[in-house]
C-alpha cells in the first residue's frame, strides 16, 4: 500500500485510483476531463496554458505550439512537492 502516488496521465496512475491511493495527477497536453482519475483522493496538476490541453488522440503527430513542451514545464517540482506535503498531512489514515 503506498501513501500517495504522483503520475502523469498513465496506467500507473489509474491502477493507483483503483487500489485506493492517494493521487497527484500531473497533466500537460491531455485533458483531464476526458480521461482523469475519477476518485474524492485524486488532485489533478495543471499549469493552466492556454493552449492545454492540445493532445488529439485522432492525430498523434501533433507538435507542441511552442515546440518545448511548456505545459508541462510549467509545473515545477516544488509545486508538486508543497501539494504532495500537503496531502500527506491530511491523510489521517497514514
Amino acid at each position: 500500500r503506498a501513501d500517495l502516488l504522483i503520475s502523469g496521465d498513465s496506467g500507473p496512475l489509474h491502477m493507483g485510483v483503483a487500489c485506493g491511493t492517494p493521487i497527484i495527477g500531473i497533466y500537460g497536453p491531455t485533458n483531464p476531463s476526458l480521461g482523469g482519475p475519477v476518485s474524492p483522493d485524486a488532485t489533478v496538476l495543471r499549469s493552466g496554458i492556454w493552449c492545454s490541453p492540445c493532445y488529439n488522440a485522432k492525430d498523434t503527430t501533433a507538435d507542441c505550439r511552442y515546440f518545448t513542451t511548456q505545459c508541462m514545464k510549467n509545473i515545477l517540482p516544488l509545486q508538486v512537492f508543497q501539494i504532495a506535503q500537503t496531502k500527506l498531512k491530511s491523510n489521517v489514515n497514514i
